[in-house]
């Protein structure tokens, strides 16, 4: 019977470490798409079910080809990981972060108010230019820097967690082919479609 328990135990932690590594972003430790999509779909859920406010962030970092193009690869990679550690100090039961792919990154907010979510949202951006890692490449800021975009609101019937990503994401292109190392927050598509994006609350 020992050796029984002994195997049982051995099976089930090889299948948490499997199940770890499924979840994880192996580059930057932190949740990856896989385990983005299992959480987003269990967030909306809570908050749909519960009528509290779901929001999801968008964010890649400014010039990160031309950074790439001017210092290598692998002070790429170095540059997710740092900026991926500063994410992992956000995370909270209310705040949940994942990479998302390249560049980008997706945090989602949970019954938290605008205010709330903004002031996080710019201790993160100054937190990343707080690492100073350099890029004079771009004639913009000689530190990497962030651009974030954001939907805030109540999920309502017909609402998908991908109609906030959708938004998100389109509030953070349409922000930065006007100016990088900025936040827009907008609540819906109407709303996203009247503003040409800023610090909107």
């Amino acid at each position: 019977m020992d050796k029984i328990r002994k195997a049982q135990k051995i099976m089930q932690e090889e299948n948490r470490i499997l199940t770890i590594k499924s979840e994880t972003d192996p580059l930057t430790g932190l949740a990856n798409r896989n385990k983005l999509n299992d959480y987003s779909d269990e967030a909306f859920e809570r908050a749909y079910r519960n009528q509290t406010s779901l929001a999801v962030e968008i964010l890649d970092i400014d010039f990160f080809k031309e950074y790439n193009d001017a210092y290598g690869h692998l002070a790429g990679d170095e540059c997710l990981i740092s900026i991926s550690e500063v994410l992992k100090e956000m995370i909270t039961d209310q705040i949940f972060c994942a990479r998302y792919g390249g560049d980008e990154f997706v945090i989602i907010y949970e019954n938290m108010t605008d205010e709330e979510i903004m002031d996080v949202a710019e201790r993160l951006k100054q937190e990343i230019i707080d690492l100073q890692i350099e890029n004079h490449n771009t004639g913009y800021y000689p530190y990497i820097t962030i651009s974030q975009g954001i939907r805030n609101s109540v999920p309502q019937m017909g609402n998908k967690v991908w109609d906030y990503l959708y938004v998100a994401d389109n509030c953070l292109f349409r922000m930065k082919k006007k100016r990088k190392n900025d936040i827009c927050l907008v609540h819906n598509t109407k709303e996203l479609n009247a503003t040409s994006s800023g610090k909107t609350m």
